[in-house]
């Protein structure tokens, strides 16, 4: 079983200057972190695609 988070990384807070780039560089590091690896795109859609 794929279990699969979410991140809306394109909502940085208002005034931001953070690029898209380096929120996700800074959610792949987090996800290294704890042990996990980024799904690819190809999971992802299969994810979507079962519910």
């Amino acid at each position: 079983m794929l279990a699969m988070r979410m991140a809306w990384i394109e909502a940085a807070l208002p005034g931001s200057t953070v690029t898209n780039l380096r929120l996700v560089e800074n959610a792949v590091r987090m996800v290294r972190q704890h042990g996990g690896e980024p799904a690819t795109t190809a999971e992802v859609r299969q994810g979507f695609a079962n519910g």
